[in-house]
């Protein structure tokens, strides 16, 4: 008896298991299907995204320094995408440069970063 004890509770992790893998990919299929239908209509020819929108997306791509898939900003001296970690925001012009368009200073208290243009 024991033996089918076990037999069931492996049976039944297993099966909840597959039940929690489907669960997933639909919720996936969901939403990339529902991530389709919004640009496909906001694309056609007289709609359009509302600003607040707009305001909101954060475009994700491949960072060019650590190659994770990720929220990205583009760098303003080169124009290749990074992400948070990888980016640095200029003391002087406030900009967002990548790690190889901006150098660290470490002159004050604080390390601070500029870009090429306004460095030190």
């Amino acid at each position: 008896a024991v033996v089918s004890t076990q037999s069931t509770g492996k049976e039944a992790a297993k099966m909840n298991n597959d039940l929690m893998r489907e669960m997933m990919e639909r919720t996936k299929s969901l939403l990339l299907n529902g991530q389709q239908k919004f640009w496909n209509d906001a694309n056609k020819e007289n709609a359009s995204v509302p600003v607040a929108v707009i305001a909101h997306l954060v475009p994700v791509s491949v960072c060019y320094t650590c190659t994770k898939n990720s929220p990205s900003k583009a760098c303003s001296f080169c124009s290749r995408h990074f992400c948070t970690p990888c980016s640095r925001d200029c003391s002087t012009c406030s900009e967002t440069f990548c790690t190889v368009c901006s150098v660290l200073n470490y002159d004050e208290a604080q390390d601070r970063a500029f870009c090429l243009n306004c460095a030190p």
